[in-house]
C-alpha cells in the first residue's frame, strides 16, 4: 500500500496499513475536539484561499467547491442534517433526555474515477462528522484532493479572538494507493473501516460490499444511478427557448455525462413545440457552452458516440443533430422508455403524450430529475409521483451537479454518526 498524504503532508511511501492508521487515529483526538464552528471557520477560509491561489484555479469544479465551503451552504447543509450542529460538540437537551452525535471513528473512502470532484467532497463528509478519512485514491482524482488537502493544511485563520489551524483537520486524513484486484490489500482496508464510503458501478460497489467488514460498521452506498430531464409543453413554447435551455446543456456536458447526475435523456410532452423545434434549440445551447473542453474523453466513449450517430442516421425514424466534432449529439427518435446512456454528451431526446408515462418508469435506480416547468403545481404534482416511485432528487435546470444534502435519498451525515443519550 503506497501512502501519499499522511499527518497533513505530501508523501510518497509503501507504507503498512497498520501504521497510517494509528496515525489517524492519534492525530483525531485533537480534531475530535475542535468545535464545529471552529471547523466551519477553517473551510470557509480554504475555500475563498483556493479560489485565489493560481495553483488551484486550474482544479476541475474549483470555483463550486470554493462556492460550496462558503459558511452559510456548510450551516444550512449542518442544520438539515443534524438540526442542532451543538450536538457534534456536546450532550444537548432533547425531548426529556441528553443527546449527542458521536463520530463512529474511521471513514474508508472508495471514490470513483468518473468524477474529479468526489474525493474531496467524500473527506468533507466526514470532516463535518468529525470522523478521521482514509482515501483509496486512483491515478484520476488523486492529485486533485491531494492539493486541496495541501492548502487545508496551510490554513491560518483567527476565529473570536483564537488562532485556528488547518493542519489539525488535515492530520486527520490520510490518502493511499494500492490495485483493486488485491484481495488481501482490500481486505484490510476494509476491516479497519467503522464506516464504509463507497462511490462506483455496479460492480465495484458490489465487490466491495462483499468485503469482511467489523460487524458496527456503517455501509454508505453511492451506487450506478440514472438520471433524466423532463419539459412540459408550457416550457417548449417560449420564445426565448435556447436561452432558457442554456443550465440544461451545461448539465448535460458537464463531466462528459459521466455523472450519476448528468441527464442522458430529455422528455418533452407533446402539444408544445415540434421535437426537432426543441432540438434545434437544444443545439444553440449546446453551442453557447463555449467553455467547457473535450480534451478528456476517453476513446471508448468517443467510439460509442461515433457508433450511435451512424445507427441513428441510417434510420429513417430517426434523426441526429450534432456538433462537427464529439462536443456534442443529440439524437431524436420516436420512443418514450428509458434509453441505455452512451454518455459522452449524447442526450437522448424523446416526446411523450402523457408525463404519466415518464414516472411510471422511474425506479430507486433514478437520481435526479431535472424538470423544465413553468407550472408549479404541475411540477409539484409530477415531483410526488417521481419521488413516490423511486427518484431521489428533483431538481431546476442547472441544477443537477449540486452536490446539496441528502443525496441519494439519504442524510448521509447522520448515518456517519452515533446517536448516543442520556436520560
Amino acid at each position: 500500500m503506497r501512502c501519499h498524504l499522511l499527518n497533513g503532508k505530501r508523501i510518497d511511501h509503501e507504507m503498512e496499513l497498520e501504521s497510517i492508521v494509528n496515525a489517524l487515529n492519534k492525530n483525531s483526538k485533537e480534531f475530535r475536539r475542535m468545535p464545529i464552528g471552529d471547523i466551519v471557520a477553517i473551510l470557509d477560509y480554504l475555500g475563498r484561499d483556493l479560489i485565489k491561489d493560481p495553483e488551484c484555479q486550474t482544479l476541475d469544479g474549483i470555483s463550486y467547491i470554493s462556492m460550496w465551503l462558503r459558511r452559510s451552504n456548510l450551516e444550512r447543509v449542518l442544520k438539515t442534517e443534524y438540526d442542532d450542529p451543538a450536538v457534534l460538540d456536546g450532550f444537548i437537551p432533547s425531548e426529556g433526555m441528553r443527546i449527542k452525535a458521536q463520530p463512529r471513528g474511521l471513514a474508508c473512502h472508495w471514490v470513483a474515477n468518473n468524477v474529479t470532484t468526489l474525493g474531496i467532497f467524500s473527506v468533507l463528509l466526514a470532516i463535518l462528522s468529525k470522523n478521521s478519512s482514509l482515501v483509496k485514491a486512483s491515478l484520476i482524482n488523486k492529485d486533485h484532493l491531494l492539493k486541496i488537502l495541501a492548502k487545508l493544511d496551510e490554513v491560518r485563520c483567527e476565529k473570536d479572538g483564537r488562532s485556528l489551524s488547518g493542519a489539525v483537520i488535515a492530520a486527520s486524513v490520510a490518502v493511499v494507493t494500492f490495485e483493486g484486484r488485491d484481495i488481501n490489500s482490500s481486505s484490510k482496508f476494509s476491516q479497519v473501516a467503522d464506516i464504509k464510503v463507497v462511490w462506483g458501478g455496479a460492480e465495484s460497489v458490489a465487490a466491495i460490499s462483499s468485503l469482511p467488514s467489523r460487524s458496527s460498521c456503517e455501509l454508505i452506498l453511492f451506487g450506478p444511478k440514472y438520471s433524466l430531464g423532463v419539459m412540459d409543453r408550457e416550457f417548449s413554447q417560449q420564445k426565448d427557448l435556447a436561452l432558457k435551455l442554456r443550465p440544461f446543456a451545461r448539465d448535460v456536458m458537464l463531466f462528459d455525462q459521466m455523472a450519476c447526475s448528468s441527464p442522458q435523456v430529455l422528455f418533452v410532452e407533446k402539444g408544445g413545440r415540434d421535437l426537432n423545434e426543441v432540438a434545434a434549440a437544444l443545439k444553440e445551447a449546446f453551442q453557447s457552452q463555449r467553455g467547457i473542453t473535450i480534451g478528456g474523453m476517453a476513446e471508448d466513449i468517443c467510439a460509442k458516440v461515433i457508433n450511435a450517430r451512424g445507427r441513428y442516421l441510417l434510420d429513417v425514424d430517426r434523426n441526429v443533430v450534432s456538433s462537427h466534432d464529439l462536443s456534442w449529439t443529440i439524437l431524436i427518435d420516436n420512443e418514450d422508455s428509458f434509453p441505455d446512456p452512451v454518455h459522452g454528451r449524447c442526450l437522448f431526446l424523446r416526446s411523450v403524450d402523457d408525463l404519466d408515462r415518464v414516472s411510471a418508469q422511474i425506479t430507486h435506480n433514478v437520481q435526479a430529475v431535472e424538470l423544465l416547468f413553468t407550472d408549479e403545481e404541475k411540477m409539484i404534482k409530477f415531483s410526488d409521483k417521481a419521488t413516490a416511485v423511486g427518484a431521489d432528487r428533483i431538481i431546476l435546470s442547472g441544477g443537477a451537479h449540486d452536490f446539496s444534502l441528502p443525496w441519494d435519498g439519504m442524510k448521509v451525515l447522520n448515518r456517519m454518526v452515533r446517536w448516543v443519550t442520556i436520560r
